[in-house]
C-alpha cells in the first residue's frame, strides 16, 4: 500500500469499508469514475492555469465487497508544450543566454512537480476524510 503514496504520477489508493455504491453517492460520481478540479479560486471560472492538473479517480470493488478508490493526476502534455514554446520564444526574442534559460526552466519544472505532488497528497487526504477511512 505504501508504494501508492509516493510520486505525483502514481495512483493514490484509498481503501474504505464503504461499498462502491455508497462511495459513488458521497462523491457524486457515475459509473465509478470521477474528476476533481484543482482550481485556486472558489469562484466559478472557465480560466485555468496550464500547470494545474485535474484529479481523476476510479472506484473499484474489492473481493470482500468493500470499496477501493484510486486517484491520479491528469496532466495535459499539450498545455505543457505550449507553455514551453512560449517560454522559448520569449527567451529567444529577449536574447536570453542558454546559461540563464536552462536553469530557470529546470527550477520551474522542479517547482511544478513539487506542487503536483502536494496537490495529489492534499486531495488524497481530503477524500480520506470524506470517506472516513480507517488507515490500515
Amino acid at each position: 500500500m505504501k508504494k501508492y503514496r509516493g510520486a505525483w504520477y502514481e495512483p493514490y489508493k484509498i481503501m474504505t469499508p464503504l461499498t462502491p455504491e455508497e462511495i459513488e453517492k458521497r462523491l457524486g460520481s457515475k459509473n465509478g469514475k470521477f474528476q476533481i478540479s484543482t482550481k485556486m479560486w472558489n469562484l466559478p471560472s472557465n480560466w485555468k492555469l496550464f500547470f494545474l492538473p485535474k484529479i481523476a479517480g476510479e472506484i473499484i470493488e474489492a473481493e470482500d465487497g468493500k470499496g477501493i478508490v484510486l486517484i491520479w493526476l491528469k496532466v495535459s502534455i499539450i498545455d505543457l508544450m505550449i507553455a514551453l514554446a512560449i517560454y522559448a520564444c520569449v527567451c529567444f526574442f529577449m536574447r536570453v543566454s542558454v546559461l540563464i534559460y536552462a536553469p530557470i526552466l529546470w527550477v520551474a519544472v522542479a517547482l511544478v512537480t513539487i506542487y503536483w505532488k502536494s496537490a495529489r497528497n492534499r486531495f488524497g487526504k481530503r477524500l480520506e476524510r470524506i470517506l472516513k477511512v480507517e488507515i490500515q
